[in-house]
């Protein structure tokens, strides 16, 4: 009996490591949320890296939507894929393949919605450039001004 059981734990434990392989973690959009504003992207975040990813999107009319390639994170754990900003309100599924580090390929599909009006907005998982980073270049600027004070020559 007690054999039985541990026997039962293991696999359970193993299964449950192996079926872990591109498992993801988080989605911008999230699976059914109701978006506005602009949508021009979409992210997946994995529990564990992967080697190569592909996302695809299709729209309310279920028609393929011209995407960006899909970038991959350094660190293998984000994939993204941008396109042009949706329009077309309705509901939109996207598809998305990764090969997991271990050599196994896995697809999935999940929905979100689009209506302009909506209050929600699309969140990033990845860092994306809108201009320049002020408080980081006003940060440098009070950096080399406290530097050149305290080098200058003292007068006396």
């Amino acid at each position: 009996m007690c054999a039985t059981l541990v026997i039962a734990v293991s696999s359970l434990l193993f299964a449950s490591a192996a079926n872990a392989h591109s498992e993801v973690r988080q989605r911008a959009p999230e699976v059914g949320q109701v978006l506005g504003g602009s949508v021009s992207h979409v992210d997946i975040l994995f529990w564990v890296p992967v080697s190569e990813g592909e996302t695809l999107l299709f729209g309310p009319d279920d028609a393929p939507l011209p995407v960006g390639e899909t970038e991959l994170s350094p660190s293998g754990l984000v994939t993204s894929v941008e396109f042009e900003p949706l329009t077309m309100p309705g509901t939109y599924v996207v598809e998305h393949t990764e090969l997991a580090a271990d050599g196994d390929t896995q697809t999935s599909r999940f929905q979100f919605v689009f209506d302009p009006d909506a209050e929600g907005r699309l969140a990033s998982l990845i860092e994306r450039s809108s201009g320049p980073n002020w408080v980081l270049l006003g940060g440098i600027a009070l950096i080399v001004g406290a530097l050149a004070l305290f080098f200058a020559p003292k007068r006396t």
